[in-house]
């Protein structure tokens, strides 16, 4: 069910990666596309960003992690600000942020209508749509859609 959820993402040119920091799982494909970039590691609350950049950092990085909860099979909010690491290994140098999580996502100041001008996905796309004022949600012959 991930893969099918993900493979929208693909569909549109982003490299997808399955990465476990429990189990090792696609960690060092992460660090080849770390290297020469800084990079910042987002998301919710206790999913598990600074446990991925401790086994990242080879041993050379431990922030704090908390326990995983019985009852949500989630960690815990632990951390509480935003620090710059720099990943252990050869090559171009990677930088790596790791970041309080979210408990929520909102997009401000953002009319609907001026909202589709915030992919830049839809770029290729949006100037084959058959109306100019194409919103990508409902109107017919809308390339992005397709």
């Amino acid at each position: 069910d991930v893969e099918r959820r993900l493979s929208v993402y693909e569909r549109i040119g982003y490299k997808v990666l399955f990465v476990s920091a429990l189990e090792g799982q696609g960690v060092e494909d992460l660090r080849a596309l770390l290297c020469g970039r800084t990079s910042i590691l987002v998301g919710n609350s206790g999913v598990g960003k600074s446990h991925l950049l401790n086994r990242l950092g080879q041993g050379e990085i431990a922030v704090t992690v908390g326990n995983i909860s019985e009852k949500l099979k989630l960690g815990r909010h632990v951390t509480t600000t935003t620090t710059l690491h720099r990943l252990p290994g050869g090559g171009d140098p990677a930088y790596l942020i790791d970041s309080p999580g979210a408990r929520r996502f909102s997009i401000w100041d953002v009319r609907p209508e001026e909202l589709k001008e915030h992919f830049v996905e839809f770029i290729p796309y949006a100037s084959g749509c058959k109306f100019s004022d194409c919103r990508h949600l409902e109107e017919p012959k809308c390339k992005v859609k397709e």
